[in-house]
């Protein structure tokens, strides 16, 4: 026979058990911060947007994914390549034009502080032509990877020198198959980032998100979307997704994904919402060619403030 005492540490322990779980869950879902930030007069200066968010400021560490977003509202564009560094004397994060064009008022950009990431310095021993190689989901074709170039690697060198190399050219990413013929590049079962416009690589920092299993529970946040007569016209690819179907306040991240079927896409691209559908937009306002592939990586919602 059960007693009360022996029933009350029963229920005190499940108790204890669920909250773990609950609370486990709650970091789970908390490990992406997901920011969306709006150009205004007060937070630019130039080519140059400030974000000022206590989940960035003084975290020169932090390895950030950019996408900016096209609100069919006031919708505003910024045609030019994008790039983020970190402002050692502000201790703030910052989104600049790296053609050096002024920042538009108006223009929105998602943020992402990703999980799972790496920097990737491009050099003597894993760029060549226009592509950069690395490790990061080494032989895995499958993956969902997003980047962002990052400007100035090596933040504290000194304060008043930023050590960036700009780039020009939109980037998108291809996974290099494994070669079966002799000689075998080093890069070969590699993901790689490379320059749309086929210019030479350089020595170029990246920031590279690994957003295979970003999601929650049977639910991935990732999926690859594909151009199509069928869902493009004109500047704009319309995404059929239950993600974002009807839904303007998600957040979305987009990289063009080069396979061995699709053309480089030279051009800037953002995520655009035009109702009630999310969908791939090109900056400069030209036909949205049909047969690119991106990664999309769609959060429901901000998650951070």
């Amino acid at each position: 026979m059960k007693t009360p005492l022996r029933s009350s540490v029963r229920a005190i322990f499940f108790l204890t058990l669920a909250a773990i779980v609950l609370l486990g869950s709650a970091r789970a879902r908390a490990a992406y911060v997901v920011l969306q930030f709006t150009a205004a007069a007060g937070n630019i200066s130039g080519n140059i947007l400030t974000l000022n968010d206590p989940h960035l400021n003084g975290k020169p560490g932090l390895k950030l994914i950019v996408t900016q977003a096209v609100l069919a509202s006031g919708a505003v564009f910024n045609n030019a390549p994008i790039g983020v560094f970190y402002d050692t004397t502000a201790k703030e994060w910052k989104i600049f034009n790296e053609n050096i064009a002024a920042m538009p008022v108006g223009a929105i950009f998602n943020v992402l502080i990703p999980e799972i990431a790496q920097r990737v310095n491009g050099g003597a021993t894993n760029s060549f032509g226009n592509q950069t190689f690395f490790n990061i989901r080494k032989h895995d074709s499958a993956a969902f990877l997003l980047q962002t170039h990052l400007f100035d690697p090596f933040p504290g060198i000194t304060s008043s020198v930023i050590n960036g190399v700009f780039q020009v050219s939109p980037v998108g990413l291809f996974f290099n198959p494994i070669v079966t013929t002799a000689p075998i590049p080093a890069s070969s079962g590699h993901w790689e980032v490379f320059n749309e416009n086929l210019g030479e690589a350089g020595a170029v920092s990246y920031n590279v998100a690994d957003v295979t299993k970003a999601g929650v529970k049977g639910t991935p946040y990732s999926f690859l979307f594909t151009t199509s007569a069928s869902n493009t016209t004109g500047v704009f690819a319309k995404i059929s997704n239950p993600l974002t179907d009807g839904k303007p306040n998600a957040i979305l991240f987009v990289n063009h994904i080069a396979t061995t079927t699709g053309a480089v896409f030279n051009t800037f691209y953002g995520a655009g919402f035009a109702t009630p559908s999310w969908g791939i937009v090109t900056e400069d306002s030209s036909s949205m060619p049909l047969g690119l592939t991106f990664v999309v990586t769609a959060f429901p919602s901000v998650t951070g403030s």
